[in-house]
């Protein structure tokens, strides 16, 4: 350490307006400074206090005091050594066996995979699998699981072991001399009465069926099971064979390759356009939910086609083969295409791209035409 000594000998004035130190001589005794002279430690650091006596510095580098074997316990630290934390969803993190990347195996009252079930849960509807001792039938559907109502489709939706129970899923097909209910999905048929010759029919949105033969239009009273007679149908080109109802209560008819419009409560027809290309209806059109209108075509190979057509214009578009030949009846019901053959059979059919598959087949029955019910 260095020490410096600084000695006054004389009275300092301070001049301020010049800014310089005059040293004058002192006029009497009195002034001369007698006492010790002043020892001044240099540190280094002029804002650094002197350490006191006997006490060490204080430095950041001092070491900390806490037990350096203690554990931090927090969110972010993995307790049990499984690669998770709580925060990135270990339920148990004092447990290696349980974490989100395990597979729950088994319902044995342990949520391995800490996803909130007990059992294997691969669609993640909150049930688990019949295969890990849960209740899920169909555990890569989320829409099938104990809990789900029964809908009209193929499917056992709540795990019952039933299809559609307590429910109505019928649409309507007629021969040429007969109408009947027909379940679909169950492949169950009903005779409901007789049918005046029909090639085609329809319903409308309140479920009251119309149809036509080959002149004439009629509209079937349910409560007193007969077809009153509305009118002339009024086609001269073609045989008219297909009929369809928009969602408005706009009527259609298919006859060869052109399209009508038909006025339901008359059934005056109005030629609305040709389709084009080689089409020629084969014996039904129908209007979807979202008011579609397809129809098949008998010119397709192998078995019909099925043709979009434009309900502004009549234009129609190839959407593909079936691969089925003389589907007479379409109907659109329950979120399905059905088509039903002179043959007897019905088929369901990809509305998107073409094919169809027979599903059912009623032996002895040819089917003229199909509508959905008022249940669909």
């Amino acid at each position: 350490m260095r020490m410096l000594l600084f000695f006054f000998t004389g009275c300092i004035n301070w001049d301020k307006s010049e800014s310089i130190v005059i040293e004058e001589p002192c006029p009497t005794d009195d002034c001369t400074d007698t006492s010790e002279p002043e020892i001044v430690p240099d540190t280094g650091n002029t804002n650094e206090p002197a350490a006191e006596p006997g006490n060490p510095p204080d430095t950041a580098d001092s070491a900390d005091s806490g037990d350096a074997n203690e554990i931090d316990t927090g969110d972010a630290i993995d307790d049990d050594g499984d690669g998770f934390t709580e925060e990135q969803g270990d339920c148990d993190d004092n447990n290696p066996d349980i974490h989100p990347d395990i597979r729950d195996e088994s319902v044995d009252g342990v949520d391995q995979d800490c996803n909130g079930v007990d059992g294997e849960d691969r669609d993640e509807d909150g049930v688990a699998s019949v295969e890990s001792g849960g209740t899920d039938c169909a555990d890569d559907d989320d829409q099938i699981n104990p809990g789900m109502e029964e809908m009209c489709d193929f499917r056992d939706n709540n795990c019952d072991e039933q299809i559609n129970e307590d429910l109505e899923c019928l649409v309507y097909a007629h021969t040429n001399s007969d109408l009947y209910k027909v379940d679909p999905f169950l492949g169950t048929i009903t005779q409901v009465t007789s049918v005046p010759g029909l090639f085609d029919f329809d319903t409308d949105l309140n479920g009251d069926l119309y149809g036509f033969s080959s002149s004439q239009f009629y509209q079937y009273d349910a409560t007193n099971q007969i077809w009153n007679n509305l009118g002339s149908l009024g086609i001269s080109s073609g045989t008219p064979n297909g009929f369809a109802i928009s969602t408005s209560g706009q009527g259609f008819a298919t006859s060869g390759n052109g399209v009508y419009t038909v006025d339901i409560a008359t059934g005056t027809t109005t030629f609305l356009g040709n389709m084009g290309g080689n089409f020629s209806s084969s014996g039904d059109c129908v209007m979807d939910k979202t008011d579609g209108l397809y129809m098949t075509s008998s010119t397709g190979s192998p078995g019909d086609d099925l043709v979009q057509i434009d309900p502004m214009t009549g234009t129609g578009t190839l959407v593909g083969n079936v691969g089925i030949s003389g589907i007479w009846g379409l109907t659109s019901a329950y979120g399905f295409l059905f088509g039903f053959t002179s043959q007897g059979a019905l088929i369901l059919i990809d509305k998107d791209n073409g094919p169809g598959i027979i599903i059912h087949t009623f032996p002895g029955k040819s089917f003229y035409g199909a509508a959905s019910s008022a249940m669909r």
